[in-house]
């Protein structure tokens, strides 16, 4: 009988040491990984929707690609940390690019773009 209450006793603290040892790993194994937003607009602010937009790692020459929304905003999740060169273009309007897009680990940067139109001669 003494057995059996003495695991009952330990019980609680065998679950908290399991609770412990299954949440350490977690805070360790936290994630790096960034965001890269923007909008993105023609010359006199109004948005441009299904615009293409590329991130383009500097570091390691992964390109990732999305559109913009209703409401000319872009979004890329998860990004490795590092250096990004950022391109939109759409129809009509001349593409523009910014280069050295700094993305430090979980953190949110956010690249906003004005698009000219395109003129004939392009």
């Amino acid at each position: 009988m003494k057995a059996i209450r003495l695991e009952v006793k330990c019980l609680p603290i065998l679950a908290a040491i399991v609770f412990a040892i299954g949440f350490s790993g977690r805070a360790v194994g936290q994630s790096t990984y960034g965001i890269i937003l923007g909008t993105v607009t023609d010359a006199s602010g109004s948005v441009i929707p299904n615009a293409e937009v590329q991130a383009r790692s500097q570091d390691t020459d992964v390109t990732h690609t999305t559109h913009t929304d209703n409401s000319g905003d872009y979004r890329f999740v998860n990004m490795d940390p590092g250096s990004y060169a950022i391109t939109v273009s759409a129809q009509s309007f001349a593409p523009v690019k910014n280069e050295g897009v700094v993305l430090p680990a979980r953190e949110t940067v956010r690249s906003d773009f004005k698009l000219n139109v395109q003129s004939m001669s392009q």
